[in-house]
């Protein structure tokens, strides 16, 4: 498992636009986000609990690979 996931990786998993991702991202729906350089790297931990919380069963977890 990646340590940090991108915004275009979280973007395919939900099937939802890189600027939704932005938006979730400065809205502070991840923990412990990093900038790095123009982007984001956002900890698979963070990731994963939020997913768990607010997408658990709309999509199939082998997705989350």
């Amino acid at each position: 498992m990646k340590p940090y996931l991108s915004v275009t990786e979280i973007a395919r998993v939900t099937q939802k636009e890189r600027s939704t991702i932005v938006r979730w991202i400065k809205a502070g729906k991840f923990n412990n986000v990093r900038k790095v350089g123009n982007g984001y790297q956002i900890p698979h931990e963070s990731f994963k609990k939020w997913w768990d919380k607010n997408m658990s069963g709309l999509i199939p977890q082998e997705r989350l690979q």
